[in-house]
């Protein structure tokens, strides 16, 4: 997903696989050789190096502080935040990010799954971008 919308650089927290771990080679095929990535132990941490390099932080998340991610006008230097799959984005992590969008959903279930959600808002910010 990442490759297919050219995001320079991926960053990833935690327990979070990265290459060349199997199970991301196996998913992502060749596309791992083509972004580069960057693992962090504490999210914290990512984010701080993150905004001291001047990216705006938004967080995808279903909060009361959310607004809807096509009515978010993103600014061209993001760090889009997902979360885990199951637990979401930390309190500590929304609280740092500068936005929170949200993705509507119409059904019982109130979250779509994260690769999902990530291609929905990568694209919106790919289309208000004109690329």
């Amino acid at each position: 997903t990442a490759e297919t919308a050219g995001i320079h650089h991926i960053v990833t927290c935690g327990i979070t696989p990265t290459p060349p771990h199997p199970k991301v080679m196996k998913t992502a095929l060749t596309s791992c050789e083509n972004i580069p990535t960057t693992h962090y132990t504490n999210s914290i941490d990512a984010i701080t190096q993150l905004e001291s390099d001047g990216y705006t932080i938004i967080s995808l998340e279903t909060t009361s502080r959310s607004i809807n991610y096509h009515e978010m006008k993103y600014p061209k230097k993001i760090a889009l935040v997902v979360g885990h799959e199951k637990t979401g984005v930390s309190q500590a992590i929304m609280e740092k990010s500068k936005h929170i969008v949200e993705i509507p959903t119409y059904g019982l279930k109130n979250s779509l799954n994260v690769v999902t959600a990530t291609s929905i808002v990568l694209f919106e910010v790919l289309r208000q971008w004109n690329i």
